[in-house]
């Protein structure tokens, strides 16, 4: 039987997967219907003019769809890239709209030369460092922070802007009651329509339905609250500008964030979908998709994207089998910017207000760290750190991601300094059976004393695991024997093989024996290289610990 050699995975090779279905024409309307409201609120949560978030949603997303390996992650604008994006420009103090939307631009290229650079050099596994309590705390405080971000719009408040979150929210209560009738209307009717829309029906485009009512009443009413106005007609040109003349050295850490923080969202919703859609996710090719994406998208003058969560939930929901959905999306958002621009002139900021606050009201979910607290209470206060730093550092929600990595770092060091130790007399039963260990008992057995640990002795632990074994032996009558169970010990540094010389000489001085069983042969070849195989006796190293036993036996007959 021939084997058929498969072609080379590449974007052309790949045409196959572009065959537009009905189920693909569909998806893709139907997540243009929620991402086109969506676009236009987050480019105005990004600070730059509305009409780019139709343009972060056109060709960034063709890209990401045909490079990238997923079959429904929907990219373009979404909430948290946003809102880091306005904390950035909010540092420069920007007043003029073009040097605000060349500083957004930039800033999309330099999160696309990142995440090409990482996906080009296969550190797409970069992204693992970012725990998942930490972005458990990150997006719900994000969450809060753009949704608060959003009540003066909402409600037409006219309040000072502050540097941090926590002044913000106190500037907003103090003027809560000035707030305009007819914003308030048109923001809480809309945010109430949303929400109770999606909750009955979640496929319905509750946000759309609430875009075009308020566009024809605010047309309708005369209204004299905030609008979009007009927008520009025609498709985006490519925008290349002096990056040199700008602080490209200051923008950089916040572009690493971005791009980080991006392909996380991203690659979360597509891994825990991958099953179903069984696609066969490459993240090094996913961050080189996305990367093309934000590049093309800081090209064009527009603002950085990622994968988007709910709009990619959606896609798979409404039945999404390729990639054309997103294609068909992309189609759908160009022709958008040639014929909406003189249907969105009337559509109250209020609105978008409401659109966004509805959007990121499922992201706040104290429950999931709850849920985390009942099991692993280290990761739920990791949670819980990053979420008090992200508000308390907001609108620079950079800091809160970098707070939050050093604090699970933190956790997993202090865990791994002290690793689980049983320590036990080979000669009681009870407790052997009782603790699974399936050994030979020989009368000699009550002169060894066992050690497990559950850990690879490193520098960071060797030190506990000496100091444990030496207070247990003042505890106890001592034995002439220590056999250390190296069943779980997969990797053992040079400053562990120093602490188990210095374990061997103070045993030696004390007239006990150590000895060692279970150590796998990569390990044991090692010691040989490092000389420490001698130091401790080959004859003391045993492949099973009952060969150790039968060994001691042997010796006292």
């Amino acid at each position: 039987m021939a084997v058929k050699i498969p072609e080379k995975d590449s974007p052309f090779s790949r045409l196959d997967r572009f065959k537009i279905s009905k189920d693909d024409l569909i998806a893709g309307i139907s997540v243009a219907c929620v991402a086109i409201p969506q676009s236009l609120a987050y480019a105005a949560l990004a600070g730059v003019p509305v009409y780019y978030g139709l343009y972060a949603l056109s060709i960034p997303t063709f890209l990401a769809a045909f490079l990238g390996t997923s079959t429904i992650l929907s990219t373009g604008p979404v909430a948290a890239i946003s809102l880091l994006t306005a904390a950035l420009l909010q540092q420069f103090q920007l007043t003029d709209p073009a040097q605000i939307v060349m500083y957004a631009a930039t800033l999309a290229v330099l999160v696309g030369l990142i995440q090409i650079t990482l996906g080009l050099s296969k550190l797409g596994t970069l992204i693992n460092y970012i725990a998942r309590p930490v972005m458990i705390g990150f997006t719900m405080a994000a969450a809060i922070v753009i949704a608060f971000s959003q009540v003066p719009q909402l409600l037409g408040l006219t309040v000072a802007k502050h540097e941090h979150f926590l002044p913000s929210v106190w500037e907003t209560l103090k003027h809560v009651l000035e707030f305009s009738f007819e914003s308030s209307l048109f923001g809480l009717i809309s945010l109430l329509f949303i929400v109770i829309l999606k909750k009955k029906q979640p496929l319905f485009p509750a946000g759309l339905i609430a875009v075009v009512i308020s566009i024809l009443l605010s047309q309708y009413m005369s209204y004299d609250g905030a609008i979009i106005g007009a927008i520009p007609a025609g498709l985006p040109e490519i925008k290349l500008y002096n990056y040199t003349a700008l602080p490209l050295s200051f923008m950089l850490p916040n572009a690493l964030v971005i791009a980080l923080v991006g392909f996380m969202e991203s690659m979360t919703i597509v891994k825990s979908l991958a099953q179903k859609t069984r696609d066969r996710l490459d993240p090094n090719k996913e961050l080189l998709a996305q990367g093309a994406a934000n590049l093309s998208s800081g090209m064009i003058g527009s603002f950085p994207v990622a994968g988007s969560v709910s709009r990619t939930v959606l896609n798979y929901s409404v039945g999404a089998k390729s990639k054309m959905a997103s294609i068909v999306l992309s189609i759908i958002a160009l022709i958008a910017i040639l014929g909406l621009s003189r249907v969105l002139y009337y559509l109250p900021f209020a609105t978008l207000a409401a659109v966004i606050i509805a959007a990121v009201m499922n992201l706040i979910n104290p429950h999931e760290i709850y849920e985390l607290y009942k099991t692993r209470r280290r990761e739920a206060l990791v949670a819980l750190f990053t979420f008090g730093c992200t508000l308390l550092f907001a609108p620079h929600l950079d800091y809160g991601i970098v707070f939050g990595v050093i604090a699970s770092i933190s956790v997993y060091l202090h865990k791994t300094a002290r690793p689980h130790i049983e320590i036990f007399f080979c000669h009681d039963k009870d407790y052997l059976h009782s603790q699974h260990y399936h050994l030979h008992t020989y009368p000699s057995n009550k002169k060894v004393m066992g050690v497990s640990v559950e850990s690879s002795l490193t520098f960071t632990n060797a030190t506990y695991v000496y100091d444990t074994i030496m207070q247990e032996l003042n505890k106890h009558k001592r034995p002439k024997y220590v056999l250390l169970l190296c069943n779980r010990i997969n990797y053992i540094d040079s400053s562990a093989e120093q602490v188990l010389q210095d374990i061997h000489n103070d045993l030696a001085n004390q007239n006990i024996e150590l000895l060692l069983a279970g150590l796998p042969q990569r390990i044991i070849d090692e010691l040989h290289t490092t000389k420490v195989y001698d130091y401790l006796g080959g004859d003391h190293i045993y492949p099973k610990a009952n060969l150790a036993l039968k060994a001691i036996y042997r010796k006292q007959v």
